[in-house]
Parts: structure tokens; sequence; C-alpha cells
């Protein structure tokens, strides 16, 4: 057969008027569903196999005081026994050990309204205006 030039080639293409097979994007759809909820099962049964909790048991940091970049004071409760330690550079030493808990005291901030009446007077006597009574 001579091809001549009023001869079109048809190839095997979809062309723009006809559509997809249902067959292959239900396929397409299928796969894609299969492949989510294998991620979702490994995601789940890595979740449940992993190990519980935290387990540490009976040591627990109650307190830690930085001293510097690198340095800082810590206070860790080892089944009832607390240990002060001292933490700087990759070196830790034994500072203290305390038979039953230490009493500690919590840094309180001042009271924001004491705060505010020492700048408003502290501002007054700065600018030379009379005192606040």
């Amino acid at each position: 057969m001579a091809v001549t030039e009023n001869t079109v080639l048809q190839s095997p293409s979809i062309s723009a008027g006809e559509s997809v097979p249902v067959t292959s994007v239900s396929s397409v759809g299928l796969s894609l569903f299969l492949v989510i909820a294998l991620i979702a099962a490994l995601a789940w049964m890595a979740r449940r196999l992993r190990p519980a909790g935290d387990r540490s048991g009976d040591l627990k940091i109650r307190s830690t005081l930085h001293l510097g970049a690198r340095e800082r004071v810590v206070m860790i409760d080892a089944a009832g026994t607390h240990v002060l330690v001292s933490v700087a550079g990759g070196q830790i030493r034994h500072l203290h050990t305390y038979d039953s808990a230490p009493v500690m005291q919590e840094d309180k901030p001042p009271a924001a309204d004491s705060m505010q009446s020492d700048f408003r007077q502290r501002m007054r006597d700065a600018l030379g205006l009379e005192r606040e009574k």
C-alpha cells in the first residue's frame, strides 16, 4: 500500500473526543487506596508496638539551675534519695546527697501592682514632679 498525501496515519492513542476506560480509573483508584491503607496500618502497628511510656522508673529531675552557657546544677530524685549534681562540659560531679526531700523555694515574681507603683514613683522622681500621696 502506498502512502499518499491524503492518507492519515491512525495511532492507537486516545483522541480528544474519547474517554478513558472506567476499568483503568478504578484500578488506579483501588491501588492508591490500598497503598494509603497499608501506610495507615503500618503507622498504627508502629505506635502499638512502641515501648510503653517512660522507662526511667524512680529517676526524676526535680530542678535545674543554669549557671552559664554549658554549666548547670541539677537536683535528681532517685527512689526517694535526692542527689545534687553539677553538669558541665560533658562531666557530671556529685555535689551533695539528701536523705529526705530538701525544702525548695520557688522564685515568685513581684506582684504586678507593686512593680507598676514603683515605676510610677521613680518616673515622678526623675521628672521632678510632686510625690504621689
